[in-house]
């Protein structure tokens, strides 16, 4: 907001126009930590391979970020392959039976969430209370 206004008051010094675009940025995840715990929970139900417990919150730029602000989100990689993303060899991998095994599980563990989310309440109440505060905590940030 501040950038248009800067931008509008040279234009009213300038006797011009500018056309204001915002540009497609990614917005840092918005943690939900009780979110989190109920898909990890899910996660080792479904007996996901690979578990990595220490990543609190993803890595790297996604508009899951951009969602996280507006709904409680929790961000979910599946690994199929040990070559790094964006690689050729990553996207031919992704064509395998072990991608596709990933990919199922990953549906699974989204899946048995949403089912806790649905069943208990409580939780639901409390991941809403969470995600509010936090984004309230972000924006006070900004």
């Amino acid at each position: 907001a501040r950038m248009e206004n800067v931008i509008k008051g040279a234009c009213l010094m300038t006797d011009t126009t500018a056309d204001i675009q915002p540009l497609s940025v990614y917005w840092n995840l918005v943690p939900v930590e009780s979110l989190r715990n109920t898909a990890l929970e899910a996660a080792r139900t479904m007996e996901a391979q690979r578990l990595d417990e220490s990543k609190p919150h993803g890595k790297g730029s996604t508009d899951v970020g951009n969602v996280s602000w507006v709904v409680p989100t929790v961000y979910l990689t599946t690994y199929y392959d040990e070559n790094g993303a964006h690689t050729e060899p990553y996207r031919d991998a992704g064509k395998s039976e072990q991608a596709k095994k990933a990919m199922l599980s990953g549906a699974g563990i989204l899946c048995l969430t949403g089912l806790e989310l649905m069943q208990n309440k409580t939780l639901l109440e409390t991941v809403q209370e969470e995600h509010r505060a936090a984004v309230t905590k972000k924006e006070r940030s900004l």
